[in-house]
C-alpha cells in the first residue's frame, strides 16, 4: 500500500506524526493512503452521545446565587460561579454544532460507500457472460446447458443486430447533421447578401429623408421593411431517434440563429 509521504520533522508537530503513524497499525488506514478508496473500506463509526436540550433558565446554581453576597470572597465565588456556566453553555453549544456536522458528514459517508458498492459490482459484472464463467460443473448433454447455450447465442445475435442498428442510425444521424450545415449555410449566405441589400436601401431613404427634410416635402417612398426581402428561417437541427438518444456522433448540441429582425 502506497502511503502518503509524511511531513518532515520541523513541518508538523510530534503528536501529529505520532497520531498518523498509529493509523497505519489501525483498519482506518486508507484515509491516510494514496491507493483508490474501495467499498470494502468502511469510515470509522461514530457513536453519538446524548446530549440535553438547553433550557430557557440555564442557571444550574440558581439557588445559590440568589443568595446576597455577604463578603468580598463570596461575591467573587458568585462571578466565578456564573462565568463557569457562560463556559458550560458555549462549549454545549459547539459541542451540538460538531455532532450534528458529524452525523451529515457520516450520512453522506454511507450514502457514497453505497454508490461507490454498486459502481464496483457494476464494473465487476461487465462484458459478455460466460457460460463456464461460475465454476460449477456442467452436464453438457443436460437440457438445462443446452438452454444456456441457446440463450447465450440469441443474445450475441441481438447484440449483434443492435450494434449495427445503433451504427447505422449514427451514420444517417451523421447524414442529416451534414445536409442541415450545408442548407443553414446556404440560407445563412442568402440572408447576409439580402441584409447587405437591405442596409444600402435604408440609408438611400434616410439620405432621401434628410433632404425631404430640408425641402419640406414628404419622401418619395416609404421606408424600405426587411420582411420585404424574404429572408429565409434557418432550419431546425435535426432530432436524434428516440431510441438512439446516446449514440449521436456529432456533438454540436446547439443550432444557428434564426433570421434577423429589424
Amino acid at each position: 500500500m502506497d502511503d502518503i509521504p509524511q511531513p518532515g520533522p520541523s513541518s508538523a508537530p510530534l503528536f501529529v506524526r505520532q497520531t498518523i503513524n498509529n493509523i497505519h497499525s489501525t483498519s482506518s488506514s486508507f484515509l491516510i493512503s494514496t491507493s483508490p478508496i474501495k467499498s470494502s473500506s468502511k469510515p470509522p463509526i461514530f457513536h453519538t452521545n446524548r446530549i440535553s436540550p438547553k433550557k430557557a433558565d440555564s442557571h444550574y446554581y440558581k439557588d445559590l446565587l440568589m443568595f446576597p453576597a455577604c463578603t468580598p470572597y463570596e461575591l467573587w465565588l458568585q462571578n466565578v460561579l456564573l462565568e463557569s456556566e457562560v463556559r458550560d453553555s458555549t462549549q454545549k453549544d459547539a459541542l451540538m454544532e460538531a455532532q450534528a456536522g458529524l452525523v451529515l458528514s457520516n450520512l453522506y459517508s454511507v450514502q457514497v460507500n453505497r454508490q461507490l458498492q454498486a459502481k464496483e459490482e457494476k464494473k465487476s459484472t461487465k462484458g459478455k457472460k460466460r457460460l463456464m464463467g461460475d465454476g460449477k460443473a456442467k452436464l453438457f448433454s443436460g437440457d438445462k446447458f443446452y438452454q444456456l447455450c441457446v440463450d447465450d447465442e440469441q443474445q450475441r445475435q441481438e447484440d449483434i443486430e443492435n450494434a449495427n442498428e445503433r451504427r447505422d442510425a449514427r451514420r444517417a444521424q451523421a447524414e442529416k447533421i451534414s445536409e442541415w450545415k450545408k442548407d443553414n449555410k446556404a440560407i445563412k449566405e442568402r440572408n447576409k447578401a439580402k441584409k447587405e441589400e437591405f442596409s444600402v436601401a435604408v440609408a438611400a431613404w434616410e439620405a432621401e429623408k434628410e433632404m425631404a427634410k430640408a425641402e419640406k416635402r414628404k419622401p418619395r417612398w416609404n421606408k424600405p421593411k426587411w420582411k420585404d426581402y424574404n429572408p429565409k428561417k434557418m432550419k431546425p437541427r435535426p432530432k436524434k431517434p428516440a431510441e438512439h438518444d446516446g449514440d449521436d456522433g456529432d456533438e454540436n448540441s446547439g443550432s444557428d440563429d434564426d433570421v434577423e429582425s429589424d
